[in-house]
């Protein structure tokens, strides 16, 4: 479900790779007065995605959050992608030859693909890969079709305001951490044309959103 915070009557739908990792980190502390650290249990690690999961917006019990002020992140498709890219694919290395199947590298997955064949085969390495799949995502995915049904919604570029309005409606001094900054940076121009191109048809429900929530991107 939505990240709530019933004290506050605060809801935020997280989105990845739209700061998710960080407000969830910033959500931990004011719900239990310290700083998120990693942690095992049974020699299995925990992270902050384990304590706070990230599902589809259909799977929300949104009957339950009508009296919360609801909130979510909104990112540029593109840079989310590259985000994405830079992170999951060069950082990690998710798509290397020792993550990719045997069946995913015959079916024409290429292990650690350079941006345009990521792109190219996308379809693929999100069939592959759950961690890409989830990635990579349209955001109305996670936020619905009615951007509407939210009081807030906030730019990157925005979320130092973010912090101001969570310190206002919690009464705390707040600081959210920068998490997730593996990889190099990258660029719209560092795709090809055809990828772009791709990229615009793969998120035209997320270009529609932003201009249906009026957000000047």
């Amino acid at each position: 479900m939505a990240l709530i915070l019933p004290k506050q009557r605060i809801a935020y739908f997280p989105v990845p790779k739209a700061a998710c990792t960080s407000i969830k980190t910033m959500f931990f502390e004011i719900e239990n007065g310290v700083p998120f650290k990693p942690m095992q249990r049974h020699g299995q690690m925990f992270h902050i995605h384990n304590f706070y999961g990230t599902q589809p917006f259909n799977r929300q019990n949104t009957g339950q959050l009508q009296d919360f002020w609801r909130f979510a992140v909104y990112r540029d498709p593109i840079a989310r992608f590259l985000s994405c890219y830079s992170n999951r694919v060069l950082h990690f290395r998710e798509l290397s030859s020792g993550m990719l199947s045997q069946q995913a590298q015959a079916a024409g997955a290429l292990p650690d693909p350079d941006l345009d064949t990521f792109v190219e085969r996308i379809e693929l390495y999100r069939e592959f890969s759950p961690s890409i799949r989830h990635h990579v995502a349209p955001q109305v995915s996670f936020l619905g079709r009615e951007p509407g049904y939210f009081q807030r919604i906030y730019l990157m570029s925005e979320l130092p305001q973010l912090v101001r309005d969570m310190e206002a409606r919690t009464g705390r001094t707040l600081h959210l951490p920068h998490e997730q900054r593996g990889g190099p940076k990258l660029a719209p121009g560092d795709l090809g044309a055809n990828a772009r191109e791709s990229l615009l048809q793969l998120y035209r429900a997320d270009f529609r959103w932003a201009e249906k929530a009026g957000l000047s991107q």
